[in-house]
């Protein structure tokens, strides 16, 4: 029995020869295979659709181009500390969002302020290597 190939034309099932359907679905294909290779790099394509359909509104102006970097940019950093074991991610925590001092930070530990600053720039270092945000500064 021979292969029967179909494609969807305004929602009905249409049978067509395997070169028809190949010339059809290649565009498709194509599509795909890209957005594979792309999250493949650890880089996850955005679009205005997309953007839209999440609730984003672009009817103020709002320079469309720095807000997608902003958000590739967010995911690369959200992903690389996602990669830091508990304890880097909450020094890190308490450092730049909750905005605490090495010092306070080391009399709540028991350490040294020193200790604490050698940890943040080990912390620091382990991101800075991260693949991802590499490849984001150096496209810009």
């Amino acid at each position: 029995m021979e292969k029967q190939f179909y494609i969807l034309v305004k929602g009905k099932k249409i049978m067509v020869d395997e070169e028809t359907y190949r010339v059809y679905k290649r565009p498709v294909w194509k599509e795909k295979k890209s957005r594979q290779r792309d999250t493949a790099d650890g880089v996850i394509p955005l679009s205005l659709d997309t953007l839209m359909s999440d609730g984003f509104d672009t009817s103020d102006g709002t320079d469309l181009n720095a807000v997608l970097h902003d958000k590739m940019l967010l995911d690369a950093l959200f992903a690389a500390l996602s990669e830091l074991n508990p304890y880097e991610r909450a020094l890190i925590n308490d450092i730049f969002y909750l905005g605490k001092t090495e010092r306070e930070i080391a009399g709540s530990l028991g350490l040294s302020q020193k200790a604490i600053n050698k940890r943040k720039q080990k912390v620091l270092g382990k991101l800075s290597e991260n693949e991802i945000l590499k490849k984001m500064y150096r496209d810009n």
